[in-house]
């Protein structure tokens, strides 16, 4: 039967109330500071399966503490069926079980789980499987026959019952009998008495010697009478030990059968390698899982390169189109610009009227006329009139229409210059005739500045429209009416889309980083791959097999063998040595048979000389009775008969209670001894690894247990320290729990069982309890904290 605790449900038990719990399959850490509950939730464990604790003497029956509801459920796994157990009521306790797999509960739940723990109750449970410091730190309380007495024994369950009633009965018969000359016990007053009786009787005798003569003869006839019945007791007692090795026999030979249809494996296939072929096949197909989930996130992660680069590609050729363009735009707008203020100078010039006409030629003659002419008409006017006063007084007349000529002219040129300054907003002459090119060109400029705005409004339709799918790869949110509108629009795109690269950048290098991470974690997979399937082909080169079926069905063929060679020395075992070595020497049951048919006759033969023997007896005891005072003698035998009649009846009772309590003990080391040689090479390699090597061999001798280390000294128990003692303890604990898993397999629960072990044993405690936990469910309560990162741990 294999047992696995799954979830506890607490409605009301000590501290716990309303409290779930669930475990894991293997080895289970419950930790918890003093008082935390630890106990508490372990008793109810046990309560679960052997029922709730009755309230007698100081018993602690864990009554809930805020009066919830007595009792709870446990699910376990019963051969991977999934139970739910469930009691109630302390008083008058109610047990349900039901089936998780169809939800049908069981008619008889106490008989059907007695049959489940079967052969366990609650005692052998306490024995083997469920310990705490407490029963290990009785050990160094007990005296050393006991403590001897109690690790020789831990192969019978329940054997402390019998232990303590064998103690009992030794005290007992101690109190009737002691070996001191002067005690005065029942017994020794009686055996004083009948020695006091016997020499009375020898004096007695003195005055009978015919009576002491005919008493010798007596007992010689006695005697020969005690011969015959001790040879008539012996041969009954062959002739039973016959009977038992005509029925022994046939154990035997069913035995030989079994030995002879057994062919011994020269490739035994040892635990360690098979652990190792577990091991790396497990951890062989844990790497190939990750080689496949990591090649296929690497396939997962590779990016879609080209079409990033072609939009990438396609952002940045638009965007240098449209910043050509926009350079174009910017020549053509500085050109306007200055075609503008040539424009805005000239309208300035003439103070905001309408434009002016140009000089006409004649205009420009009467401007241009000569100041020189006019100068020298005036000195030639001044000279003549000056001659003509001092020389030809008539002659004045020749300067006065020179003189009138010359002003004509220059008041004809000066009409002239106002006529056209008036038209020019009375700007000097000078200024007018500079601005006679510019006001020639003005319709020229006029119509270069709307031919430049065509061009910029035609080019900025053309740029918007080839960076609309930029804008739209980028995601931006822009409006573009404007050659500033582009510009700061070029800004923009240009950022975002260095952004867009930097991120891209980033974004490429991260997942190069992630895809080399996962190529290194592949090609460390794939390594360990290699080393596991190494390490596989390793194993079935040494066992020379091809693969791991064949390895595994060698092993299976190998257990099998092994099944029967145990079956095969479970069955010798239970004939004595002497047995074995007699049923080799007999050829067939029938020398058996004919032997019993010779003792047989045997008895018959010694039948008939015990009763000639009786009768003569009868004759002498007859005719002594006829020589000597009847009355005189009658008294003094019935006196001596009586002491000896209480002496005996005495000494039988001392003897029965002496022998009765070493048959116990005796018993009790036989029924240890039937798995002993299995239960010792378990419990020596548990011993060797808690001890860090040091111990490597366990001895049973009679009631000795003697351990030896590896530089072959040898120990005794009492010679060992507390803490190796208690290891010594646990190892035979364990050791005993494994030998009897072919019968019943229950979780193990440990409470704080480790306090006198030192920090490297207790490591060692902690690596066993978790390879023992692959086979058989193991609960370690604990205070410890240190281990958490190696173990499932329940916070309390």
């Amino acid at each position: 039967m294999s047992m696995k605790i799954k979830r506890i449900q607490i409605n009301g038990f000590g501290r716990w109330s309303q409290k779930t719990f669930d475990f894991v399959s293997d080895f289970q850490a419950i930790v918890g500071q003093n008082e935390s509950g630890k106990s508490t939730l372990r008793a109810f464990m046990v309560s679960m399966l052997f029922g709730f604790p009755t309230k007698k003497g100081q018993t602690n029956v864990y009554t809930p503490k805020d009066g919830s509801s007595y009792g709870g459920s446990m699910v376990v796994d019963f051969f991977g069926q999934s139970f739910e157990i469930k009691r109630v009521g302390r008083v008058k306790s109610v047990l349900t079980i039901k089936s998780l797999a169809d939800d049908q509960f069981v008619e008889t739940p106490e008989k059907w789980l007695e049959e489940q723990l079967a052969p366990l109750d609650r005692q052998m449970f306490d024995a083997i499987f469920n310990f705490s410091q407490q029963d290990l730190a009785q050990i160094s309380q007990l005296a050393v026959p006991d403590l001897k007495q109690l690790l020789l024994n831990i192969g019978a369950p329940g054997s402390n019952y019998w232990l303590k009633i064998a103690q009992q009965i030794d005290k007992e018969a101690s109190r009737q009998y002691t070996q001191r000359k002067t005690g005065q016990r029942a017994l020794n007053i009686l055996a004083k008495q009948y020695n006091q009786q016997q020499v009375i009787l020898n004096e007695k005798s003195k005055d009978v010697v015919l009576y002491v003569n005919r008493q010798q003869a007596i007992i010689d006839q006695q005697a020969t009478v005690t011969t015959l019945r001790n040879a008539m007791s012996a041969l009954d007692s062959e002739l039973q030990q016959q009977q038992k090795l005509i029925q022994s026999f046939s154990l035997f030979e069913a035995a030989q059968a079994i030995k002879s249809h057994s062919v011994t494996s020269k490739r035994i296939i040892s635990e360690t390698d098979m652990s190792e072929f577990n091991r790396s096949q497990a951890l062989d197909n844990i790497a190939i899982q990750k080689i496949a989930q990591l090649k296929e996130q690497v396939t997962d992660n590779k990016p879609s390169e080209q079409k990033i680069t072609y939009m990438a590609d396609d952002v940045n050729k638009r965007l240098k189109r449209a910043q050509v363009v926009m350079q174009r735009m910017t020549l053509l707008l500085n050109s306007r610009n200055d075609l503008v203020k040539q424009q805005r100078a000239l309208e300035r010039q003439i103070g905001g009227q309408n434009l002016p006409s140009l000089i006409t030629v004649s205009e420009q003659k009467m401007i241009n006329y000569p100041k020189q002419q006019i100068l020298f008409l005036g000195i030639l006017t001044v000279i003549t009139a000056v001659i003509a006063y001092f020389l030809i007084k008539p002659a004045l007349i020749l300067p006065l229409l020179i003189g009138l000529y010359t002003g004509y002219k220059y008041w004809v040129s000066q009409h002239a210059i106002g006529v056209v300054r008036h038209r020019y907003a009375n700007l000097p002459i000078e200024t007018i005739q500079g601005m006679q090119g510019a006001i020639k060109s003005y319709p020229q400029t006029k119509q270069q500045i709307l031919e430049i705005d065509k061009g910029i409004s035609k080019q900025l339709q053309q740029a918007i429209v080839d960076l609309e799918p930029a804008i739209e790869q980028l995601q931006l949110s822009v409006s573009i009416k404007t050659i500033d509108d582009l510009e700061f629009a070029l800004i923009d795109i240009q950022q975002a889309f260095n952004h867009a690269q930097l991120t891209r950048s980033n974004s490429t290098t991260l997942r190069v980083q992630q895809q080399q991470q996962l190529l290194r974690e592949i090609a460390v997979y794939e390594k360990q791959h290699e080393e596991h399937v190494h390490d596989l082909y390793a194993l079935y080169d040494k066992y020379d097999v091809a693969n791991a079926d064949n390895f595994k069905l060698l092993y299976h063929d190998q257990q099998s063998q092994t099944r029967q060679q145990q079956r095969y020395s479970d069955m010798m075992n239970q004939l004595p040595v002497e047995q074995q070595t007699q049923f080799t020497k007999i050829k067939n049951s029938s020398e058996l048979t004919i032997k019993q048919r010779t003792l047989d006759s045997k008895k018959a033969t010694l039948q008939s000389d015990i009763v000639v023997a009786e009768t003569k007896l009868s004759d002498l005891k007859a005719e002594q009775r006829k020589l000597i005072n009847e009355d005189q003698f009658a008294t003094l035998q019935q006196d001596f008969m009586n002491e000896q009649t209480a002496l005996i009846a005495q000494f039988g009772g001392y003897l029965a209670e002496k022998l009765t309590g070493k048959w116990i003990t005796q018993a009790l080391t036989l029924a240890s001894k039937n798995r002993l040689p299995k239960m010792q090479a378990i419990a020596v390699n548990l011993f060797s690894k808690l001890t860090n090597e040091r111990y490597t061999n366990i001895t049973f001798s009679g009631d000795d247990i003697v351990v030896m280390t590896a530089d072959h000294q040898a120990f005794n128990i009492v010679e060992l320290s507390t803490g190796t003692q208690e290891q010594l303890y646990v190892a035979l604990r364990l050791a005993l729990s494994q030998v009897i898993a072919d019968v019943v397999s229950v979780p193990i629960l440990i409470d704080d069982g480790f306090v006198n072990f030192d920090q490297q044993r207790r490591d060692n405690m902690i690596i066993i309890l978790k390879s023992l936990s692959t086979n058989q469910q193991v609960f370690y309560f604990t205070t410890e904290r240190y281990h958490h990162d190696q173990l499932n741990v329940l916070d309390l």
